[in-house]
């Protein structure tokens, strides 16, 4: 019986040496087994996680770089076959929705008025107000003289979306051309990668008081990125990118955009060089519409002045009013009266009475800036017989009916003249 429970006990004893052995083996195992995972680790750090990275950003540097200069020859827009949201332009729409400059496609950013508003109309004779540029027993430059057509700077404004933003398009373009710039096969031997979804986010000022001091803008990208080594299995996932840039992009925005609704509210403003930027007109790029192109005088992208371009399309240019019921106070019967326009003046041919309203300053100003010319239609207008039997038969509206209008070459404003021949006999 003794020896049956010695045995037992010894049976007992070599099982717990054993397991006491075990432990302290894998105790002396768990460290060396860390300790070559923390080497693979590193390793997989060195060898893959920097090149990828930097690959990655020097992508997002190009396309990045590529989008705020396309956004700005294309006046904040791109397109869908770009990578962008704007919809493409059809060739329909040329001269109506954009015009073709320096081999991109530019929509308008400015375009004629429509419809009225108050006392502005859009339509001629009317246009811009029926007495321009006399309001209220003033001369008045201001007025609807034009539609800005630009996109927002922001993707939200209070929480509320807004469609086809700028940011959006930039954010849109760089998430949508990334992998166009990334060429992974056999770029990193020995390691195998797997690719999420890209998503730019665009770090800039978010009001205005904040652009004021605005010196930078950010691209962020997130895209995960797993990268796995091939032998050993191990994986690390890089999933943020970033970019910098040394320029003002929402200042240069709302800078132009304020040039724009000046040039849309004062018919005799024209965007002119500051002390922080150029500004240069190509004018009739497209019949008489214009290109503005913005230059920053201190931020360079690419190594030449940031560039900002807004088309403009051609806009009526607008009549002084003449006053008709001054010409409606004198006789103008002296054998036959000619009318004609000289230095800026209509002159009645021979002269009338001294204390008569001619010659009158004839005068009109173009919102785009353009050369305007002045001319009567018909060209030569006389009160001859022939007028004088149309105011005999109908006192109310007869007479030498003849419009002065004012002419930039391709759009016209006019006002109508009624010359009544008092005082003359019909024979």
């Amino acid at each position: 019986m003794k020896k049956a429970q010695i045995t037992v006990f010894i049976i007992i004893g070599v099982v717990l040496l054993l397991g006491v052995a075990l432990l302290i083996y894998v105790a002396a195992l768990t460290p060396e087994q860390k300790s070559e995972t923390e080497i693979v680790s590193q390793s997989l750090r060195q060898s893959a996680v920097k090149p990828v990275k930097d690959y990655v950003v020097s992508c997002l540097e190009v396309v990045s770089n590529d989008a705020l200069e396309l956004i700005g020859k294309q006046g904040g827009r791109l397109f869908v076959s770009q990578g962008g949201i704007t919809p493409d332009p059809v060739d329909s729409d040329l001269g109506i929705r954009f015009l073709e400059y320096d081999y991109v496609l530019l929509p308008y950013s400015i375009v004629p008025p429509e419809g009225t508003a108050g006392i502005f109309f859009s339509s001629v004779p009317k246009y811009p107000w029926e007495k321009f540029p006399y309001l209220d027993n003033n001369v008045s430059d201001i007025g609807f003289f034009g539609l800005v057509q630009f996109p927002a700077l922001y993707r939200e404004i209070d929480g509320v979306p807004v469609a086809n933003s700028v940011q959006e398009q930039l954010e849109t373009y760089i998430s949508n051309n990334i992998g166009k710039c990334t060429i992974w096969h056999n770029k990193f031997p020995g390691f195998n990668l797997t690719l999420g979804t890209p998503n730019t986010t665009m770090i800039i000022a978010e009001n205005l008081t904040h652009l004021k001091q605005e010196e930078y803008i950010s691209f962020v990208l997130n895209w995960p990125v797993t990268i796995t080594e091939e032998t050993s299995g191990a994986s690390v996932v890089l999933d943020e990118f970033q970019v910098k840039y040394s320029l003002p992009f929402g200042r240069i925005y709302y800078t132009v955009k304020d040039l724009l609704e000046q040039d849309v509210s004062n018919i005799s403003y024209e965007p002119k060089t500051s002390n922080s930027y150029f500004i240069t007109i190509d004018r009739d790029v497209f019949n008489n519409d214009d290109v503005i192109i913005y230059q920053d005088s201190k931020y360079k992208l690419n190594a030449e002045p940031y560039e900002f371009r807004v088309a403009r399309k051609n806009r009526a240019p607008a009549l002084y009013f003449i006053d008709q019921e001054k010409i409606d106070q004198f006789a103008y019967c002296v054998n036959i009266v000619k009318f004609v326009l000289s230095g800026g003046n209509l002159i009645a041919s021979p002269d009338l009475e001294n204390d008569d309203s001619f010659p009158i300053k004839v005068y009109a100003v173009d919102p785009d800036d353009d050369v305007v010319s002045i001319k009567l239609k018909p060209k030569n207008p006389e009160v001859d017989e022939y007028a004088v039997a149309l105011y005999a038969a109908n006192p109310e509206s007869g007479g030498l009916l003849f419009d002065v209008v004012a002419s930039d070459g391709e759009l016209d404003d006019f006002q109508k003249i009624r010359i009544i021949p008092k005082g003359c006999e019909q024979k």
